[in-house]
């Protein structure tokens, strides 16, 4: 997770906010909408926002949007992973290995990719899972609270009605 704020030596009159939209997108996945909001918390509200570098994306374009997003004013904390290197070299490894002709090789190492892939949707499901279900005890509790308020509203409307029927 990375941190998306305005640096200290931002100037407003050299921000260009579509070129920075554009950059947190290309780097993030974000949509459109999601990109601007987070722009324009950092820059406005003077915010810290979270933001998810894609792992799918090459780390010269990381590099190059960072440079973007720098360039107008704003900072975003990125730190590689280590296992987005170990696995970015296993993937150069099976290409060279497929082009010398080592195919036995080559299909174990993507063999190892695909099952840590699969290792790692699995991982993303489960943390899914666990938002939804985070989601869903809040719906609960609101849907509770909101419930309490109308049976207390009722409770006064009626309250209220007896008092004027005994007058």
């Amino acid at each position: 997770m990375s941190h998306l704020r305005k640096a200290r030596n931002f100037n407003p009159n050299n921000y260009n906010k579509v070129a920075t939209i554009k950059a947190v997108r290309a780097v993030s996945g974000l949509g459109l909408k999601e990109a601007k909001d987070a722009v324009e918390a950092a820059v406005e509200r003077n915010e810290v926002v979270k933001v998810q570098i894609s792992r799918h994306i090459e780390s010269a374009v990381v590099n190059d949007c960072i440079k973007t997003i720098e360039q107008n004013g704003l900072a975003l904390g990125y730190k590689s992973h280590r296992i987005d290197v170990v696995l970015e070299g296993l993937k150069q490894s099976a290409i060279l290995c497929a082009k010398e002709d080592e195919f036995e090789l080559s299909q174990f190492i993507m063999d190892a990719l695909l099952k840590y892939e699969k290792v790692e949707e699995k991982r993303e499901d489960e943390r899914m899972k666990r938002v939804d279900e985070a989601s869903a005890r809040k719906f609960k509790e609101d849907e509770r609270r909101d419930k309490r308020a109308k049976m207390e509203h009722d409770q006064q409307l009626r309250w209220k009605k007896e008092a004027e029927m005994n007058l």
